[in-house]
């Protein structure tokens, strides 16, 4: 996972966030590259944190088994192949000749579709205020991007116990949490009503209406596309 200082904030958001989404979706017009490519040019690396899963029961994946996929890089390059999404660790791998790589080199990449869901990768503060990079599965496009932070917890396990049988450290599937993205901002999570008014503050008014008329609910990812499409048509 990408990090650096929080005193360089703003700059290496601007700088990385900047610019990245101009062609999302729009990219069918490029030429479709195999993997091995990819490999002999980006030099990525070999292998992730399987290794260390090999105790650990339930599943720190998107899917387990890889998906037919396309990497976009900044530079307008696509690579076809096999993907597949580690939530906990917060990296991409694709394989190649039977071979796991893992993409190293995420800050030049535009987009990676896995399947029909697209997602990218941006920076954003912690609590710490430490910059941290993610991926995001991009819900809906336009001038304002609704996107889907995955996530997944690694529950350390337990020796036996007087009353309670031993248990190995398991991965378990947590709820999606939802974030507004527009321009070079960085990611604003969807907290509530108030936060997303706030942050579509253009259009607070007509934004308020449609989720009262709709009853549009926060924790619902269809109704809240239905939201981000209507401002974006705004």
């Amino acid at each position: 996972m990408y990090k650096v200082s929080a005193l360089k904030t703003s700059f290496v958001i601007l700088l990385l966030n900047g610019g990245m989404f101009l062609n999302i979706f729009a990219q069918n017009d490029l030429q479709l590259l195999d993997l091995t490519n990819y490999v002999e040019f980006h030099n990525p690396d070999y292998g992730t944190a399987q290794s260390a899963y090999h105790k650990v029961t339930g599943s720190p994946y998107l899917y387990d088994d890889f998906k037919k996929g396309v990497l976009v890089t900044k530079n307008r390059q696509r690579y076809a192949g096999s993907y597949r999404y580690d939530i906990h660790d917060q990296a991409m791998e694709f394989r190649v000749n039977g071979i796991i790589y893992e993409v190293k080199d995420f800050l030049n990449i535009d987009t990676i579709t896995i399947g029909d869901q697209p997602f990218i990768y941006l920076l954003a503060q912690n609590k710490k205020k430490d910059v941290q990079g993610a991926f995001y599965e991009v819900l809906c496009s336009g001038k304002c991007l609704l996107l889907a932070r995955k996530r997944v917890e690694l529950i350390p396990g337990r020796t036996r116990q007087a009353y309670a049988e031993p248990r190995p450290p398991h991965f378990t599937r947590m709820s999606d949490v939802y974030f507004l993205q527009t321009g070079i901002r960085a990611p604003q999570r969807i907290t509530g009503k108030k936060a997303i008014k706030e942050y579509l503050a253009d259009h607070e008014q007509e934004v308020a209406e449609y989720i009262r008329r709709h009853r549009i609910s926060m924790r619902k990812p269809y109704e809240l596309s239905a939201l981000i499409d209507y401002y974006n048509r705004l």
